[in-house]
């Protein structure tokens, strides 16, 4: 099956939408036709002779009347549909979809240029990144420096801390056989202690 065009789904949009309008406006006025023992169990009252209808949760409220200028007529509402001209007029031409394609330099310019090196940043950071933007292209610069240091003291104070986790959660737990924990735990020791040097 071939896609629908461009204008056909515009149409088809904007048919559909012409179309709920319609059947909320007649919704609405049906509503607002109701009769006064309607209006009491539903929630409108009569303030100064006249009936009114609740809406939001702020107390406002609006009359029947109001309502009904609210509503578009059908003639309104055919109005606000574009002609087949109007909807001819959006559709961009051949030469305007061209414009919108970005060339090659376009391209590259939103490409950011990454760099990567092996250095220890003041701040201490494992990964530390700059960013920079090239005045003469506008194209983005990102330097990422990366500390092994700093990124072996991360891995073991991670390491340990799981350790010590897991030490606790083992001494506290009583289905293990006394002997076995115990044994668990020397092992644990002997590799915190090894980590924490």
């Amino acid at each position: 099956m071939r896609r629908p065009s461009h204008f056909r789904r515009t149409t088809g949009l904007i048919a559909i939408g012409a179309a709920v309008a319609i059947s909320m406006a007649a919704t609405i006025s049906a509503a607002s036709a109701q009769t006064e023992d309607e209006a009491a169990a539903s929630g409108t009252h009569r303030h100064d002779g006249e009936r009114h209808v609740y809406y939001g949760g702020d107390g406002e409220y609006l009359t029947a009347e109001e309502i009904e200028a609210m509503i578009p007529s059908r003639e309104e509402l055919a109005a606000m549909i574009p002609s087949e001209a109007e909807l001819r007029a959006m559709i961009p031409s051949e030469a305007e979809l061209q414009e919108m394609v970005p060339d090659r330099e376009e391209l590259l310019a939103m490409i950011p240029v990454i760099e990567s090196v092996e250095a220890c940043h003041a701040s201490g950071e494992a990964v530390h990144s700059e960013e920079s933007t090239d005045p003469a292209t506008g194209r983005e610069h990102l330097r990422l420096m990366i500390c092994r240091e700093a990124l072996a003291v991360d891995a073991r104070a991670g390491a340990l801390e799981g350790l010590r986790e897991a030490r606790t959660e083992i001494a506290s737990e009583a289905d293990i056989p006394s002997d076995v924990r115990a044994d668990v735990l020397a092992t644990l020791d002997a590799q915190i202690a090894m980590l924490a040097r």
